[in-house]
């Protein structure tokens, strides 16, 4: 595969982790590592502008109170306007379909339908109605992640999704044909 990768995302924590081992020469852009600050604007810029230079842009940093869906409006603003044609891989939550009035579930709701309408304008729907845009986005919505936040939380009583098993569908959607859009994978672990 020689698909250049940029992850939204903390190598060094959680999915981001996962997928440093899976795409070992993928760049990495962070809060945590200093360079980026996507609740900043002009680095959120600095970011699209940069994500122009890759083939696939993962989006897996949870960036709370709706910045993770402006990320990926400027980051498809920037590739729509450049006529650039490439994959997103965006990460949301199966929290989308919860009936609980909360924040996170809505937030991810709303990245959820961004990515099907936006989705859709690399086989001519959506904005750009019949054209096709050639940028294919899909959004992956795993359940609870085997995170250590998570498991302090919640400790062993809630089957978690394994972080390496995610990284690996990733992979597969990765290594799709470019003429393939494959609009949104959803997946929550069995509990028992």
């Amino acid at each position: 595969m020689n698909k250049k990768i940029i992850i939204a995302g903390n190598k060094y924590y959680g999915l981001s982790k996962s997928l440093n081992i899976t795409f070992p020469g993928a760049t990495f852009c962070s809060r945590s590592n200093g360079e980026f600050n996507f609740f900043n604007k002009e680095s959120v810029l600095q970011f699209a502008e940069l994500s122009l230079d890759y083939d696939v842009c993962i989006f897996c940093s949870y960036i709370p109170h709706f910045y993770q869906i402006l990320l990926l409006e400027k980051v498809w603003n920037v590739w729509s306007e450049s006529k650039k044609k490439g994959q997103m891989i965006v990460l949301g939550s199966t929290a989308d379909n919860s009936p609980r009035r909360m924040l996170y579930s809505i937030e991810k709701r709303a990245l959820r339908d961004f990515c099907r309408v936006y989705g859709k304008s690399a086989s001519g729907g959506g904005p750009e109605l019949y054209k096709g845009n050639g940028i294919r986005i899909t959004y992956v919505a795993p359940g609870m992640l085997d995170l250590p936040k998570q498991l302090e939380k919640h400790g062993e009583k809630i089957a978690k999704l394994d972080t390496g098993y995610l990284s690996d569908i990733i992979k597969w959607l990765v290594e799709q044909p470019d003429n393939i859009n494959i609009y949104d994978i959803s997946m929550d672990p069995v509990q028992q």
